[in-house]
């Protein structure tokens, strides 16, 4: 794709957001006799190869390892369309794991046939890099809002799980400990800083930003306090990772959105600390990603992409 091509879907499609590696497929357990269409060989996939539905593997593993562990399989992507919610699986209920406080349950309806699927794809937009027949979900939700995408489970979430977005102010102390992760200020510079968690009580995250004397992005942590405002752990980026081909500098004024687009935490019996829903969309595709640390403190990350250009902007 040139840079001119680029920016243009920056511009129009996506918002310009940085350009992460493609990863690598995983596939589910599925209902006896169905199959899936995102199942690729691992050695078939070239750094480039925009393919289907595709989840981030290597040294990220800890997150589809637990998931397996307490409900059986991996998260798989999923799309809200008015009639109902659309898979590229077959089972008899999945769990959709989205932006809403309810991880709520809908069951097979119908199977949708391969004109079914192209007709999804050109008018809405959903399901574009997917191959092959979808299944449709009956979903009693009418206010899908700009949910297009979610992640959803052939299993339960254990007993316990909850999921809520809760804003949470941070102290001086916590701000002037969360900056020192960021290093020396410049001359000038500023910061930028938002908490948020599952609930009232136990652990929670900031995103914390250091910008230059000119306002331009400088660097970014996501960092995972405990109840008291400690730091746990965290991940630390150089501003750089969150550019993109044909976009202006990442600014303060941009917002924290720009940085780290967090749309839910999830507490599931299993993990150690809280999971973040996160949509990590490119210039390219659409993308969302569960995010959390380690035991140990490492970042760990489940993405599942999809490449969407063709599908908005034409061949």
């Amino acid at each position: 794709m040139t840079r001119i091509a680029a920016s243009l879907a920056c511009v129009i499609a996506f918002g310009c957001r940085p350009n992460e590696p493609k990863p690598i497929p995983q596939s589910n357990d599925l209902m006896p006799g169905a199959t899936s269409s995102s199942a690729v060989r691992l050695k078939s996939l070239p750094d480039t190869y925009p393919t289907a539905l595709i989840a981030q593997h290597g040294a990220d593993t800890f997150v589809t390892t637990t998931f397996r562990r307490v409900l059986g399989s991996a998260p798989s992507l999923g799309w809200f369309a008015p009639s109902g919610f659309i898979a590229d699986e077959q089972h008899l209920q999945v769990y959709i794991w989205s932006t809403d406080s309810v991880i709520q349950r809908v069951r097979f309806s119908r199977s949708l046939s391969d004109s079914d699927h192209a007709k999804l794809s050109a008018e809405l937009h959903l399901a574009c890099d997917s191959k092959g027949p979808l299944t449709e979900y009956a979903d009693s939700i009418t206010d899908v809002g700009a949910r297009q995408r979610a992640f959803y489970t052939a299993g339960p979430p254990p007993s316990g799980t909850r999921a809520k977005l809760v804003a949470r102010t941070m102290s001086a102390a916590e701000r002037a400990r969360a900056h020192a992760v960021l290093g020396p200020p410049d001359a000038n510079g500023a910061f930028r800083d938002t908490a948020f968690a599952a609930g009232l009580n136990g652990p929670f995250y900031s995103i914390d930003a250091a910008y230059d004397s000119s306002r331009v992005l400088r660097m970014v942590a996501l960092i995972l306090h405990d109840s008291s405002g400690a730091i746990i752990a965290h991940q630390l980026e150089n501003g750089d990772a969150f550019g993109c081909d044909g976009c202006d500098d990442v600014t303060y004024e941009a917002g924290i959105d720009r940085l780290y687009d967090v749309e839910n935490v999830f507490v599931i019996p299993g993990f150690p600390f809280p999971v973040l829903l996160l949509d990590t969309s490119t210039v390219e595709g659409r993308a969302l990603s569960l995010v959390t640390f380690t035991p140990d403190g490492y970042y760990a990350t489940y993405r599942i992409y999809e490449y969407v250009v063709n599908c908005i902007l034409g061949g």
